[in-house]
């Protein structure tokens, strides 16, 4: 197994730490509703759908409430640990897989729906993003659809400076070792991997830190900015979704 930077510790708090707050819960809320519209391509809530990179089952867990059947995978299993406390009620019919996303332990054509949301930038090299890229796509079924969503290389947002967030607290965002994934790169392997792009969407133009650093008061106007900026170059963004669609067979 990949040995993930998820320990016990880091696992139980990891909600608590991004997602509480007025900016994390924003956050979240953006990121769902990216979510919602790709889902919203399916037929019918009976499809079977995947998400990779589950980890506390923040996202999976909004999936099923939606009314879909929806398992998980993760590499850490503090992680999932975590999902399943949220899914401990006899009302979700959810599987936990322990696994990599870039050796999926499914049959090829096996899911309907697979996605992937805060895992490629936090992957050990860019050909495993890649790699992970092509496994979903493998997974899916024919005219399947796979939503990957990754860290743009070509983002305008504060992610790229040094950012201070107090008075001794300085976050280096240039030298943090995230993989970044250009569009294009995308949209070559979904032409190799017989697949088509449905759609591209960005989120966070200005960044995520652009919406953590600021005040409570101006939270809610700043992200109507992001918003509008992030649907008008979405290729800009700091963060870029790809929805795709398996060819039919």
């Amino acid at each position: 197994m990949v040995k993930t930077a998820y320990d016990k510790e880091s696992a139980s708090s990891y909600d608590l730490k991004r997602f509480t707050t007025q900016s994390g819960q924003l956050i979240h809320e953006i990121e769902v509703s990216i979510l919602t519209e790709a889902l919203n391509k399916l037929d019918t809530k009976e499809a079977s759908i995947l998400e990779v990179g589950c980890g506390t089952g923040r996202l999976l867990i909004e999936v099923i409430l939606a009314g879909y059947k929806a398992n998980g995978l993760d590499p850490s299993l503090h992680m999932l640990t975590q999902s399943r406390k949220k899914l401990q009620s006899d009302l979700f019919q959810t599987k936990l897989v322990l696994g990599e996303a870039a050796h999926l332990p499914f049959k090829t054509n096996h899911y309907e729906f697979v996605y992937t949301i805060r895992v490629l930038n936090q992957t050990t090299s860019h050909l495993y993003a890649l790699d992970t890229i092509i496994e979903m796509i493998r997974i899916a079924k024919p005219n399947g659809l796979i939503l990957v969503e990754f860290m743009n290389h070509y983002r305008l947002g504060l992610d790229r400076r040094r950012v201070r967030l107090g008075p001794e607290q300085v976050v280096d965002r240039v030298n943090k070792k995230n993989i970044r994934l250009r569009p294009k790169e995308i949209f070559q392997i979904a032409k190799n991997n017989n697949s088509n792009v449905v759609w591209l969407r960005g989120a966070f133009f200005f960044g995520m830190t652009g919406l953590n650093i600021m005040p409570e008061f101006a939270i809610q106007l700043v992200s109507k900015v992001d918003q509008f900026f992030s649907k008008l170059f979405p290729g800009l963004c700091s963060r870029c979704y790809i929805l795709l669609q398996k060819d039919a067979a």
